[in-house]
């Protein structure tokens, strides 16, 4: 029963850390650019 549950949650938890990376990576190109623009 334990196994059966534990599966589907370290491969959500496996995803949502590949998600919140693209996610942080998003966030600081964007950073980035506004950044860049601002020091023009």
């Amino acid at each position: 029963f334990v196994p059966f549950i534990a599966e589907p949650a370290t491969e959500y938890l496996e995803v949502s850390k590949e998600a919140s990376k693209a996610f942080t990576a998003t966030v600081l190109s964007r950073v980035s650019e506004m950044y860049a623009r601002l020091k023009q």
